[in-house]
């Protein structure tokens, strides 16, 4: 249920538990989080800089 809400928000697929998204959503990832009540479980939220796959993503999120 958690990986179709973000797909549903728009994330992008990295890897099989990695999803990506190029702006900040702490508040929407805590939300869905005590939607779906998966709080005791582990959901990390990282920045990143640069990534190796910079140009897919900026393709599918349509930025330049």
């Amino acid at each position: 249920a958690l990986r179709n809400m973000l797909y549903k928000l728009g994330f992008y697929k990295l890897q099989k538990s990695i999803f990506v998204h190029p702006y900040p959503c702490d508040t929407e990832i805590e939300l869905v989080r005590g939607v779906f009540q998966i709080r005791p479980y582990e959901v990390m939220i990282m920045v990143a800089e640069s990534i190796p796959q910079e140009t897919r993503l900026k393709k599918f999120f349509q930025l330049s």
